[in-house]
């Protein structure tokens, strides 16, 4: 016998208990569907609440100080340091020189390069020529690239500027390297166009 069938056939309490039960059990499902949904409005409407407070108080800030932009940190290593493009590629060519000078390579040609922007972000940059040994080459790219603030070898041509002779003679073969640097200018810098 199936379950209606066996119902049927139970001792009337039994059916009357049933009976009564089944509304009951009914009501309950639908007050716990409705208290489950209740309680998720309810989060969401505090989390809504919490959002409008925030964005009121970001609102607020905005209106206190208008025009105003978040300072820099002065030790900012993102950006290269100073006023205008042109200060700042002026500093970039003489921290180059350093950079030469300091790595033995004979800086040959240095000259400015456009300034460019990539998603968002303009940078400076320097074209240069130098040349030296390889050892020399290797410490300079090495010195740019983890130069603060932060520079970027765009691009690369190294040549050599000497045939490669004995291994074993004392004037070793020197290479000649033509870079383009980057580096990225503070976001409130003015840029003329």
């Amino acid at each position: 016998m199936d379950s209606r069938t066996s119902l049927l056939n139970a001792p009337r309490a039994l059916r009357l208990a049933v009976a009564a039960m089944a509304p009951v059990l009914a009501i309950a499902l639908v007050a716990g569907a409705v208290g489950l949904a209740r309680d998720r409005l309810d989060a969401t409407a505090d989390r809504i609440a919490a959002e409008r407070a925030n964005l009121g108080n970001l609102q607020r800030l905005i209106a206190a100080t208008p025009g105003a932009t978040a300072p820099r940190p002065a030790d900012a290593p993102e950006f290269l340091p100073g006023a205008s493009p042109a200060l700042i590629q002026a500093a970039f060519q003489g921290r180059l020189g350093e950079i030469a000078a300091a790595s033995g390579v004979d800086l040959l040609a240095v000259g400015n390069a456009p300034v460019t922007e990539r998603d968002g972000t303009r940078f400076a940059g320097l074209r240069a020529r130098m040349s030296g040994t390889n050892a020399e080459i290797v410490e300079t790219v090495f010195a740019i690239e983890s130069a603060v603030p932060y520079q970027t070898i765009r691009t690369a041509r190294i040549d050599a500027a000497t045939a490669p002779g004995d291994p074993d003679a004392a004037d070793p073969t020197i290479l000649s390297m033509e870079l383009l640097i980057e580096g990225a200018l503070p976001p409130d810098l003015e840029v003329a166009q």
